[in-house]
């Protein structure tokens, strides 16, 4: 799925039929070699070999790290993970959303010329 968002050239939108792809080239050309943690505080599943060189490059365009338990992340946070209109004119929305390993909800409320904005948030995690 391809977006455009006016006024934000430097935006992407990326749906997770295209993370995956990113995922894939990584494993494609990279290898899922991973190495074995030396002690049982350390992060499991950590990359290491060929994929951890593509890496620098997909940095360059956009945010990709090591999954930290294992695999990969392009970290396009806010992640949206729900939309729920609160009133029928479609005017307010409770929105979802995880930055990392946290989220909150968000009331967003239409305006007349600027747009959506946040009306408040409830921390969630």
């Amino acid at each position: 799925m391809y977006r455009i968002f006016p006024g934000r050239d430097n935006v992407l939108f990326a749906d997770q039929e295209r993370l995956a792809i990113l995922r894939d080239i990584l494993i494609s050309l990279g290898g899922a070699r991973k190495r074995e943690p030396g002690s049982a505080f350390e992060v499991p599943n950590q990359p290491i070999g060929p994929s951890m060189t593509i890496l620098p490059l997909f940095n360059t365009f956009f945010p990709a790290v090591p999954g930290h338990w294992g695999g990969w992340e392009f970290p396009t946070y806010p992640v949206i993970a729900r939309i729920e209109f609160t009133n029928k004119e479609q005017t307010k929305a409770l929105v979802s959303i995880t930055i990392g390993y946290g989220g909150t909800d968000v009331l967003m409320e239409k305006g007349t010329e600027s747009g959506w904005r946040k009306a408040w948030r409830a921390v969630f995690g």
